[in-house]
């Protein structure tokens, strides 16, 4: 009874090394193109978010001559 437990711990395992080997070899392609999407995604995303900060700052300046404009205008108005 106990070399039928050991046959079977054994199978259980020699089958758990073979899925994971199947596993790795399945999405080692995916996993390298993921890879490849996420560093040009990233090498991308940096000029996008300088300009992104350059617009904001662009915003901030026009909201405040905006309301320089605006108070310049009441105050002739009045």
């Amino acid at each position: 009874m106990v070399i039928l437990s050991w046959i079977i711990i054994g199978l259980a395992l020699i089958l758990l090394l073979g899925f994971s080997y199947w596993f790795i070899r399945k999405t080692k392609v995916q996993l390298a193109v993921l890879l490849g999407v996420s560093e040009i995604l990233q090498r991308e995303s940096e000029p996008v978010l300088e300009q992104v900060e350059k617009l904001q700052v662009t915003l901030v300046e026009k909201q405040a001559q905006m309301e320089r404009a605006q108070a310049d205008f009441n105050d002739h108005k009045d």
